[in-house]
């Protein structure tokens, strides 16, 4: 019988190797309580695709990118997020256990590998995620790249409580 180790990395390791990102948005006096890291797709989007997302200033007086920057620095300083509407998991079957986090203009998709810890995995722009009933796809490309990524089993958390993965 033949024995194949199989090596699982770890997110700090992930870093390391350039497969992940941290995202980091606090000021240098701040400190997190929470982190999210990106995929390098992910990150190639905050920096090119972000910033093209059309602005509707009668519906929120941020632009898109400012909405993203500010949600993820409530996220990292630790804000409660019960019951909101800017962070959710996404339902499908069978649950893949991909959360979305929510602007006025944007969608991020990604997944919680252990309480306090979100990667983000694929960003777009809201009107069009909805127009075109895209949600399903982005919730198995998000699974997909979760899959390849080499992490730590278990890869995530599988709950669908906030109060469980924040």
């Amino acid at each position: 019988m033949r024995c194949v180790l199989i090596y699982m990395a770890t997110i700090y390791e992930l870093c390391e190797g350039g497969k992940l990102k941290r995202i980091e948005v606090l000021e240098d006096d701040e400190l997190p309580v929470r982190y999210i890291y990106g995929t390098p797709e992910f990150i190639d989007w905050l920096d090119n695709g972000l910033p093209s997302i059309n602005h509707t200033p009668e519906h929120d007086s941020l632009k898109p990118i400012e909405q993203v920057f500010s949600l993820f620095s409530e996220y990292e300083i630790g804000e409660s997020f019960p019951d909101d509407r800017r962070f959710k998991p996404l339902t499908y079957s069978p649950d893949y256990y991909v959360w979305e986090m929510k602007t006025t203009h944007v969608r991020i998709f990604g997944w919680f590998p252990c309480k306090s810890s979100f990667i983000c995995c694929y960003g777009g722009d809201a009107n069009e995620i909805k127009l075109k009933s895209l949600y399903s796809q982005y919730i198995l490309r998000t699974q997909y790249v979760r899959n390849l990524l080499p992490l730590d089993e278990p890869k995530f958390l599988s709950s669908r409580k906030c109060s469980d993965v924040l």
